[in-house]
């Protein structure tokens, strides 16, 4: 292997880090507004505490009548309950597209790519380590083809406290994809039910676009974004995430080819 001192400066990993690092931060940039429930109260339609019930069992009111927020609180429940889902799609803004076609398995990691800037960069997070594997045409753009000749084919490994992996990081978790359903992007209303993708949904509408959840079983199905400007008809403009494979089973596994960058004497 090439020393490392013959690598150049701007040849180490730190450039495509931080280009995903951006694109993650993108990506979080496109959600649908935040919408924290209150203190539980009574749903409309259900019977208060002090009223005598109208049945032994009282009817749950279907998540299409329950208000914005708690359709919402619905949703974010569902999907950090779910075993695994994978979550696919591009989103634009400002010009520029992030595509993500993330495996995400609860508690243990992720696993798919995200392509920006014409790149697309593997992904593999197991447990508080992940690793990043950049296309050789990236490298020999950014380091020339020596560079590109070493580190082709090669995972880049960081900790979950690496700051140029923190944003990327914060996508392949439960808790992470729920940020995608909760920036502060206006007040959120409730859409008609249809159909999205083959499922039965309501949609959480605000001004970033449309959040669709399954009217039966409360998960996301898909992300709308509007890019600015755009037609209110129309929020897909801004592109769209799906969110699939729902409980699949997601192979993560250490990579075998992987640089340490402290290596490198980053």
């Amino acid at each position: 292997m090439l020393p490392a001192r013959a690598l150049p400066a701007r040849a180490l990993p730190v450039r495509a880090l931080a280009a995903l690092a951006v694109s993650a931060l993108l990506v979080a940039g496109c959600g649908s507004s935040d919408g924290t429930p209150g203190a539980a109260g009574t749903a409309p339609g259900t019977p208060s505490a002090t009223a005598a019930p109208a049945s032994p069992s009282p009817v749950a009111v279907p998540l299409a009548e329950q208000s914005p927020e708690e359709i919402l609180a619905a949703a974010k429940r569902a999907l950090s309950e779910a075993r695994s889902v994978r979550v696919r799609g591009e989103l634009t803004e400002n010009g520029k597209s992030v595509g993500l076609d993330l495996a995400v398995k609860r508690s243990q990691g992720a696993r798919g790519t995200i392509t920006a800037e014409g790149f697309t960069f593997d992904l593999v997070r197991v447990g508080k380590q992940a690793f990043v594997r950049s296309p050789k045409s990236f490298y020999a753009q950014e380091g020339g083809a020596q560079v590109a000749a070493v580190l082709a084919g090669k995972y880049v490994k960081a900790s979950a406290g690496d700051k140029y992996f923190s944003s990327i990081l914060a996508i392949t978790s439960a808790s992470g994809l729920q940020k995608l359903l909760s920036s502060q992007n206006g007040e959120l209303t409730r859409t008609d039910v249809r159909t999205v993708a083959g499922q039965q949904v309501v949609g959480l509408e605000d001004a970033s676009g449309v959040l669709y959840v399954a009217t039966t079983s409360s998960r996301p199905v898909q992300l709308a974004a509007r890019q600015p400007g755009g037609s209110e008809g129309d929020p897909s403009k801004g592109g769209k995430l799906d969110f699939l494979d729902y409980d699949e089973p997601v192979d993560l596994q250490v990579p075998d080819d992987v640089i340490d960058p402290q290596a490198l004497g980053r």
